[in-house]
C-alpha cells in the first residue's frame, strides 16, 4: 500500500502511463490546467475522463430537467444527437 495515497497499487496489466500535451487547441482545458499544481493535473484529467465517460454513456443529465409536459424518455435518435455534440465539442468525431 502506498504511504501516500492510502491505496494499494493495481496490478501490472491494470496500469497505464501516458505522456499528454494540451495545447491552445483546447484553451479551456489549458487555463483550467495551469490554475492547480503539476502534480494535481494528473487527477484532474482523469476526473474530467471519467466525466466525459460518463456523459456519452448517459449517465448524467446535461440539460434542463424535463417539465411535466416534456417528461417523455427521450428517444434513441435524440440521445445519439446529443452524443455527437458532445463528442464535437470535446474535438472528438463519430468514428
Amino acid at each position: 500500500m502506498s504511504p501516500k495515497s492510502g491505496r494499494g497499487t493495481p496490478p501490472l496489466e491494470e496500469r497505464f502511463r501516458f505522456q499528454v500535451q494540451v495545447t491552445n487547441a483546447c484553451p479551456e482545458l489549458l487555463s483550467d490546467l495551469q490554475r492547480i499544481p503539476a502534480r494535481a493535473r494528473p487527477e484532474r484529467l482523469r476526473a474530467l475522463a471519467m466525466l466525459g465517460i460518463t456523459l456519452l454513456r448517459g449517465g448524467v443529465g446535461t440539460g434542463a430537467l424535463p417539465t411535466p409536459a416534456s417528461s417523455e424518455q427521450p428517444t434513441e435518435a435524440r440521445l445519439q444527437q446529443q452524443r455527437l455534440r458532445l463528442l464535437s465539442a470535446l474535438g472528438g468525431d463519430a468514428d
